[in-house]
């Protein structure tokens, strides 16, 4: 992923941010609006349905694409099958990708049985992930298939997007993750966007950025002009696998030499290495899973440090060669790991005992060595 590009797209973003913000703005009145008037228990669900979508514009509607008309459409016909499948989608404690599946097989049901002036229902991912977002915009980022793709071609981001493959949905939030990542670094735009809030309480406040974020990959893709791809900074790999007790502090003697160092650019360098580190990973363990012949990879394959959050002890959660699940914390290092000790977090050494006293999963430990640009 280019980094420079991305800056130069922020800096742009800043500047066009009155005329951006007047296009999109719409986005956060969505969600406030959807929120205040969604019931999953209303007596007059299609009604209270029709209302907590009313705001929602291009989101679910736009050209010849038309999810929020035939959703509404269904609920009228069959308020209670519409409400159990929405019950349905919004359970958290369930796998994502099996939720979408049922969501869409009882749209594909209902469409059978119900006459509509169209012969599709239109609850793809993009519409799911929108309902999704609207009911839980603390976890969920807006996704567009096209977005995804043109977004990943204009940042080198190295992943190439299929139709109708759930696990562009993945991809895209965890791209996202990384996106916020760096806007949450700009204080200027950070002011810039919660001032725009501050206007009206219509508008969802949107602590955890995601709104944001999104905006700011469509503006990219749609708004702003595309950077200059010759500022690419290219990046090797090398893999070195270790155990889990080789690296631990202690191992060597410390250099007590004093220096002054920017904690600020430090951790936003080691952020951006991290990440790096995890996607190579991830797309090292998707493409062995692949020629392994593992069906519905994106079941087998979770980047757990973005879907379950950071702090529980590992990176990444698939499969070895024998199908035993495996669980990765990956460590990047721009130096040489052999001439410097391992710092370990208390997680990894409690998940590594944990996970060590079972005799069906595996723990390890896999080390990112980057080299520098030559």
């Amino acid at each position: 992923m280019n980094y420079q590009i991305i800056e130069d797209y922020i800096s742009q973003y800043k500047n066009r941010f009155p005329e951006i913000n007047q296009m999109e703005i719409y986005k956060w009145k969505a969600v406030k609006h959807f929120q205040d008037h969604w019931d999953i228990e209303a007596d007059d669900f299609a009604g209270m349905l029709k209302e907590s979508l009313d705001k929602t514009k291009n989101l679910l509607g736009s050209g010849s694409y038309y999810p929020r008309r035939m959703v509404k459409t269904f609920a009228e016909k069959d308020p209670e099958e519409v409400r159990r499948l929405f019950r349905n989608l919004f359970n958290e404690a369930l796998d994502l990708e099996t939720r979408y599946d049922s969501f869409k097989a009882g749209f594909d049901k209902l469409a059978s049985q119900i006459e509509t002036d169209k012969d599709n229902h239109y609850q793809d991912h993009r519409a799911a992930i929108v309902y999704l977002a609207l009911r839980y915009p603390q976890e969920y980022y807006l996704y567009k298939y096209r977005m995804l793709k043109d977004f990943c071609e204009l940042i080198d981001y190295p992943y190439e997007a299929k139709i109708g493959d759930f696990t562009n949905v993945l991809e895209f939030q965890s791209i996202c993750s990384l996106i916020k990542a760096e806007l949450l670094q700009d204080d200027e735009l950070l002011n810039l966007h919660h001032k725009r809030l501050l206007d009206s309480d219509q508008y969802y406040q949107d602590p955890s950025y995601k709104i944001l974020t999104q905006d700011f990959i469509y503006a990219c893709v749609n708004h702003l002009d595309q950077a200059d791809p010759t500022k690419s900074i290219p990046v090797e790999y090398d893999i070195e696998e270790i155990e889990v007790n080789d690296y631990l502090v202690g191992n060597s003697i410390p250099k007590l030499n004093g220096n002054v160092v920017d904690f600020e650019k430090k951790q936003k360098a080691n952020s951006r290495l991290g990440k790096a580190g995890e996607h190579f990973i991830l797309d090292r363990e998707r493409e062995k899973l692949q020629n392994l012949g593992v069906k519905r990879i994106n079941k087998k394959l979770e980047h757990s440090s973005v879907i379950k959050g950071d702090g529980i002890g590992y990176d990444i959660t698939s499969r070895d060669d024998n199908g035993k699940e495996i669980f990765i914390e990956v460590k990047a290092t721009m130096g040489d790991l052999k001439h410097h000790s391992l710092l370990r977090e208390t997680n990894c050494i409690a998940v590594s005992n944990i996970l060590r006293n079972t005799d069906y999963i595996d723990f390890m430990i896999l080390t990112r060595k980057l080299r520098k640009e030559k």
